[in-house]
Formats: structure tokens, sequence, C-alpha cells
């Protein structure tokens, strides 16, 4: 998870806002199977790398300035 953090402040972003507010669910799915697993990380590898895959889309979308999906979420919304 270190690549995915690494620079975090260093542009002024709290990123540790953005990751929770995007990616709890993932957070939360990995203790979960920590949890579930006896806390041996080789076991949740998968969702490991769904948190990583959340945390880079975050940072993707920030340098963008435009989340993916923000027009289907905004078209639901009608």
């Amino acid at each position: 998870m270190d690549a995915v953090h690494k620079d975090t402040g260093r542009d002024g972003v709290n990123w540790d806002a953005l990751f929770q507010q995007a990616c709890q669910k993932k957070a939360c799915a990995i203790q979960w199977c920590l949890a579930r697993h006896n806390y041996q990380e080789k076991r949740c590898q998968h969702e490991l790398r769904e948190y990583q895959a959340c945390c880079q889309r975050v940072k993707d979308e920030h340098a963008t300035g435009k989340p993916k999906g923000a027009a289907n979420q905004r078209s639901a919304m009608k």
C-alpha cells in the first residue's frame, strides 16, 4: 500500500480523507478478511489489491479533476 500513499501531503491534498470517503468499503473488506483468516495477509491479497486500486482511482480522478462515473451519479439523482 505504500506505493499508493507515496507522496501524500506534498501537494497539499488530504489523501487520507479522500481515501477514507471513497474507499471505506474496501478497507472494511480488508479488516473482515484479515479477522476471518487469522490475520494472514497473504490470504487477503484480493482485498488489498482492490483497496489499492480504489486509492489509485481517487488519485487519478483528482489529477483530472473529474471523478469517473460522476456523470452516471448525476443522472441517477435526477
